[in-house]
């Protein structure tokens, strides 16, 4: 199983690497403007399709 939550080290364990950490916040913006980037090219791709396709049928005929 997987455990929600997130591990962090302690300042006294002497590491070479200091501690900075903070949380990363992403807002639903990110999320939209992924989606909107996978529905563009989805939308690409079926014009592409759709052109090709037309000019196979008239070579065709």
């Amino acid at each position: 199983d997987v455990v929600p939550g997130v591990v962090q080290t302690d300042d006294d364990i002497g590491g070479k690497h200091p501690k900075i950490w903070q949380p990363v916040a992403f807002g639903p913006e990110k999320h939209y403007a992924y989606a909107l980037q996978w529905f563009a090219i989805a939308f690409a791709l079926l014009v592409i399709y759709i052109v090709l396709n037309t000019k196979k049928i008239s070579r065709i005929k």
